[in-house]
């Protein structure tokens, strides 16, 4: 029988919640997580919140890409032509113009690539916890 757990809480006070089932193992019981619920106390409440947790997260990341392109298209041509049409890291050549917005293209590249990576990992946990409910588990 799966059941929800709190545990502890975070920075903001605020308690998380894991699905959890007990095992016996060797005459012991044990307890084995199936799914990290996060925020969310129950699995409905994950069920329901999670998609739009992750169209938030998708939108963000769309947003941080275009961003990227619009940092790139203010780049001078003969800048690009110089490193192979792509945008260098930010280092010591050219100017502080062109510096800053390496910087700021490469900035927007990581943030689109972190949202991109959080809302597949929740992408992932709501397909296990669909799954979950689908096998009576949850």
């Amino acid at each position: 029988m799966a059941y929800v757990r709190s545990k502890g809480a975070n920075k903001r006070g605020e308690a998380y919640y894991y699905l959890v089932s007990c095992v016996r193992e060797g005459g012991k019981v044990r307890q084995r997580t199936l799914a990290y619920l996060g925020a969310y106390p129950t699995v409905d409440a994950a069920l329901q919140g999670i998609p739009a947790e992750v169209a938030r997260l998708q939108e963000q990341a769309a947003k941080f890409t275009r961003g990227a392109g619009a940092e790139k298209a203010q780049c001078i041509p003969a800048w690009l032509e110089r490193f192979g049409g792509e945008v260098p890291r930010p280092g010591t050549h050219g100017s502080a113009n062109f510096r800053r917005i390496c910087s700021k293209y490469w900035d927007c590249v990581h943030y689109a690539a972190s949202y991109e990576g959080r809302a597949r990992e929740l992408s992932e946990r709501l397909a296990k916890l669909q799954e979950l409910r689908a096998s009576g588990a949850a």
